[in-house]
C-alpha cells in the first residue's frame, strides 16, 4: 500500500503509475513497462 511520506512529495497525476496515497501497489507487466521506459529515458537525459 502506498503511504504518505514527508521526504518525497508525491504528485500522483504527474507520476508514471498514477498511484495515490492508500492505493494498493500491484506489479504487472503493463505497469512496469511505462515505469521502466520513463526511468531509462530520464537516466539517459541526465547522464548521456
Amino acid at each position: 500500500m502506498l503511504r504518505d511520506g514527508k521526504v518525497i512529495k508525491l504528485t500522483p497525476d504527474q507520476s508514471v503509475p498514477k498511484l495515490h496515497n492508500g492505493n494498493p501497489i500491484r506489479v504487472t507487466a503493463a505497469k512496469i513497462e511505462p515505469l521502466s521506459a520513463a526511468f531509462f529515458a530520464e537516466t539517459e537525459r541526465k547522464f548521456l
